[in-house]
């Protein structure tokens, strides 16, 4: 088996930040129902909505954390 490649790691560390974030949302009072998918690829059910800056900061924060000081 391979190694997954920079770009795949790189794309898992962003998932798994939105991932928390839209959960930290849904645990919110009025924040919804948030579940995983049946398939529970790459997928989140969402009943409610979700405020786009903090998940926009979530998906940044790691695009930095990955490139750190070239950034």
């Amino acid at each position: 088996m391979t190694a997954p490649s920079d770009r795949e790691v790189f794309l898992n560390e962003v998932r798994e930040a939105l991932k928390t974030e839209i959960r930290r949302q849904g645990d919110l009072p009025g924040g919804g129902y948030v579940g995983t998918s049946y398939n529970r690829e790459h997928a989140l059910l969402i009943d409610g909505g979700i405020d786009l800056t903090p998940l926009a900061q979530a998906a940044i924060d790691a695009m930095v954390r990955r490139m750190g000081p070239l950034f």
